[in-house]
């Protein structure tokens, strides 16, 4: 998948200037960049089919998968739980890169 622009939304504070930050930033893009579809493609391309049973055309799952895949090889862990430097819970996410 090719990233063709990024919003950065809230850039303030110490960690907007981290070593953490600049390698968890790296991580992600790299696993989106990894992203092909349909699988097994070198490209990343969708194709408009409607009239598609659940599961067989394009869709969020599949591609979500292949991603969640790639941030687990980067060492990221997958529907995990995250604090915060307080040590406050902030819930489950689907993908967590743990210092």
């Amino acid at each position: 998948m090719k990233i063709v622009h990024i919003e950065t939304v809230v850039s303030c504070g110490p960690y907007a200037k981290s070593k953490h930050w600049r390698d968890t930033r790296r991580s992600l893009h790299a696993s989106v960049k990894k992203c092909a579809w349909p699988p097994g493609a070198e490209t990343f391309a969708i194709h408009p089919q409607s009239g598609k049973k659940r599961g067989e055309g394009n869709g969020v799952g599949p591609i979500k998968l292949e991603f969640i895949k790639e941030l687990r090889e980067r060492g990221w862990t997958i529907e995990g739980a995250a604090k915060n430097h307080l040590g406050q819970e902030l819930g489950d996410f689907d993908a967590v890169l743990l210092v």
